[in-house]
């Protein structure tokens, strides 16, 4: 085992609680999942067939079926054009627009790196930039109809996030194996290895194997059949539970716990809490396989009824007649002429339908219904705006752990006016050790508008741990944008000394230097900032601002058309160069 790669092994725990399970040790840790074979020959070469098992890979072109031949795309909303490109055996997404001559202007370009997804319904593209993050691509491939390019979800829209997009830890806990990342804390940067785990594979449901390749004692491994029903459960409720992909936020971790940290087999409650809007309504998502199901009927009188009734996970799908199997044990014979021709359940009352939030993608709808609703399949715009406010209502457990529900109503800022109070009071009387909390309390205070208060909570939340990066940068943001800059240069230079290299401080810090007229240390520290984040809009027009106030008109226009070339919406840059072509005369 000495020899395995570094993510194959356990991913760093940094919770401190007794909530978490013990961090495994090398004797425990994760194996090679290709020692599973050697034992489950059969069962390891059916699940590699698997979405799961091909739910995220390094790129290459036998891994994708999508086209770099038909490889156009013209965004008209953001009037931005689209080229997948092959070079050797390397893929490129090129973005560019046409100016009033038909030429390219604002040209992009990023290599291709990583696949997310299968495939078997879209696919979508990961560049992972210099700073080890993953960034998503804007334009996804989709199988339906022999396969097309389209935008990503959340990107048909003129002011999408276009190469800005990054892929956060508890996205990645849902599309692939835990990677070997030195933080994996909820509030921490997703920096990952240039080598990742490439789909999700068999510990993710059986736990650590480490002992059990060694021994082969089936009792130091997880069997999930051998679980009680809620446990077996929520082995795949993990990642099946999503109540909606809008920002509620649909689930929290408890705060002490590391994104990578459950083990199959343990309560989900311990791990994250599940949230859903207040009014759900009769919405359908891509991931609401789970969530539909637990509204049928059929699972509601069933203490029995759960994934594996009907899914092998061992498997590629086999058709709605393995399916149909489970209905029949409870529903064996119906006297109408329909159902004496039918020969399967599922296409009826479990019908594919068009998904409200990828609306390119059609699924089967997982609520068991007598009469679904018709026209499932209709073409469907995409919302222009997922934002919700209102309140956030516990779904799984119920009742929630109440710390957690209390910042499940101010994280995304969908229920401040409860959600603050309610926080606030909770942290009067419970009294947490860690910094979490209070820091989620002065985020929610910044964003109703009460500095003075956001600043309070900040205090608390860096008393609990003085190095805590995210208080130490947000409340030097906080602090500068208050007008209080030397107050908010030296939490900045604290967030610095913590993490040297961090471009969201360097810019913060740089703005800082700026508006108190200190425009050398201004184009020092963001330069800086842009050396470890070079695409980064914001920071390109703030240089541009304070090189045009040492005189240098040159290096502002540069860095203002960078800005743009970047994000070609940014309207303030935008704005900006017209100003200072307009006094250089020019257009």
């Amino acid at each position: 085992m000495s020899g395995m790669p570094r993510w194959m092994l356990a991913a760093v725990l940094v919770s401190s609680g007794c909530k978490a399970p013990p961090a495994p040790t090398q004797a425990n840790a994760y194996a090679d999942p290709a020692l599973c074979a050697s034992c489950h020959a059969e069962i390891y070469r059916g699940y590699r067939q698997s979405g799961m098992a091909r739910s995220f890979s390094a790129f290459r072109f036998d891994r994708t079926a999508a086209s770099f031949t038909r490889n156009r795309f013209h965004h008209p909303k953001s009037d931005r054009h689209y080229e997948m490109i092959r070079r050797g055996e390397r893929a490129y997404m090129r973005r560019f627009q046409l100016d009033a001559a038909g030429l390219e202007t604002n040209v992009l370009e990023k290599s291709i790196d990583f696949i997310m997804g299968s495939g078997h319904k879209a696919q979508t593209f990961l560049h992972r930039n210099q700073r080890g993050e993953l960034i998503q691509l804007p334009v996804a491939w989709y199988t339906a109809g022999g396969g097309y390019w389209a935008m990503n979800p959340g990107y048909d829209r003129p002011d999408h996030e276009d190469f800005r997009r990054r892929i956060r830890h508890d996205c990645f806990f849902c599309h692939n194996s835990y990677p070997a990342v030195a933080d994996d804390s909820f509030y921490g940067d997703a920096i990952y290895p240039p080598r990742l785990p490439e789909g999700i594979d068999c510990q993710r449901c059986h736990g650590p194997g480490g002992l059990h390749a060694k021994s082969g004692a089936p009792e130091q491994i997880i069997n999930p059949a051998r679980l009680p029903p809620a446990r077996a459960m929520e082995v795949c409720l993990q990642c099946h539970l999503q109540s909606t992909s809008r920002a509620l936020p649909y689930s929290v971790l408890h705060l002490d716990r590391g994104v990578f940290s459950y083990r199959a087999g343990e309560p989900l409650a311990e791990y994250a809490n599940h949230f859903d809007e207040q009014t759900a309504g009769g919405k359908f998502e891509i991931a609401h396989a789970a969530y539909r199901l637990r509204q049928s009927r059929c699972f509601l009188a069933s203490d029995k009824l759960g994934c594996t009734t009907c899914h092998d996970p061992h498997h590629v799908e086999r058709g709605p007649q393995r399916a149909s199997k489970a209905c029949r044990t409870c529903h064996a014979t119906k006297a109408d002429a329909a159902h004496r021709a039918a020969t399967e359940c599922v296409s009826c009352h479990m019908p594919r339908r068009r998904t409200d939030d990828v609306v390119h993608v059609v699924m089967t709808d997982h609520r068991i219904q007598r009469r679904p609703p018709a026209n499932l399949l209709a073409a469907k715009e995409e919302s222009p705006d997922r934002a919700y406010r209102g309140r956030v209502t516990a779904y799984y457990p119920q009742p929630a752990d109440p710390l957690l529900e209390a910042v499940a109503q101010v994280r995304a800022g969908a229920n401040l006016e409860h959600g603050i109070p309610l926080l606030e009071k909770l942290l009067l009387t419970a009294k947490p050790t860690g910094p979490q909390a209070y820091y989620e309390l002065a985020e929610a205070y910044w964003k109703a508008g009460n500095s003075s208060r956001a600043f309070h909570w900040h205090e608390q939340s860096l008393a609990r741990d003085p190095g805590f990066l995210p208080a130490l940068r947000s409340f030097g943001m906080e602090l500068s944008e208050s007008g209080q800059l030397e107050r908010g240069s030296v939490m900045l230079r604290r967030a610095l000394d913590a993490a040297p290299k961090d471009p969201r401080t360097l810019h913060d810090l740089g703005v800082n230097f700026a508006k108190q007229g200190k425009h050398p240390d201004a184009v020092r520290t963001l330069r800086a900032a842009l050396a470890a984040d070079p695409d980064a809009p914001e920071t390109q027009n703030a240089l541009a601002a304070s090189l045009f106030e040492l005189g240098d008109a040159a290096g502002a226009e540069a860095a203002f058309r960078s800005a743009l070339r970047a994000r070609p919406d940014y309207t303030l840059a935008r704005d900006n160069l017209a100003r200072l072509l307009a006094l250089q005369g020019r257009r």
